[in-house]
């Protein structure tokens, strides 16, 4: 009998920062993944504005706190 194939996807680092305390070195590394060259923004109400001119979403960064920009319209 076959064995199931396992699936190949990997976990999002935010699902790997659940599973565990994160560290110094992994906050770092989340960070950079997570909001690298991204633009941010502090407030929620600027955020929407602009993502709303240019069609996209926006999603509150569990790293910086922020708000980012998402291609996803609905989150």
């Amino acid at each position: 009998m076959a064995r199931p194939q396992r699936s190949k996807r990997r976990k999002s680092m935010a699902e790997r920062t659940q599973q565990k305390e994160l560290t110094a070195e992994m906050r770092t590394e989340l960070a950079s993944k997570m909001c690298g060259e991204k633009k941010r923004f502090g407030l929620r109400g600027e955020a929407q504005r602009l993502a709303d001119e240019y069609g996209l979403g926006i999603y509150q960064c569990p790293v910086c706190g922020g708000w980012h920009f998402t291609s996803k319209t609905s989150i």
